[in-house]
């Protein structure tokens, strides 16, 4: 068992799990440090001779993984979800100022 590529894979799943918390909390400053923390602890990672001790650790940051990706993606989701909502909100308010409008004209003449 290699235990510097243990050590680093439990190091990379502290990383991710501190990104999960920071993804959740919508912590962006944070989640930047996290990810090139990461990216360093990935890249010594592709270095190491990966035991299965490290690939277990590795397959639960894997699994972190997976959850910061679904957190995204609903986010994601929502985002859109009100970006659409406000353009049709402005759409109407703007349909609505146009009809006001002509309303005026139709009372004034």
């Amino acid at each position: 068992m290699s235990t510097s590529s243990v050590h680093l894979a439990k190091r990379l799943l502290l990383m991710t799990l501190a990104l999960e918390e920071a993804v959740s909390k919508e912590a962006w400053s944070e989640t930047d440090c996290l990810f090139a923390q990461r990216e360093r602890i990935i890249a010594q990672l592709e270095t190491s001779m990966l035991d299965a001790a490290s690939l277990r650790v590795i397959g639960e940051v894997k699994r972190v993984d997976d959850r910061i990706a679904s957190v995204l993606n609903a986010g994601k989701s929502t985002v859109q979800t009100e970006l659409q909502t406000g353009t049709r909100g402005r759409k109407a308010v703007k349909a609505y100022s146009q009809n006001s409008a002509i309303t005026e004209l139709d009372r004034a003449s």
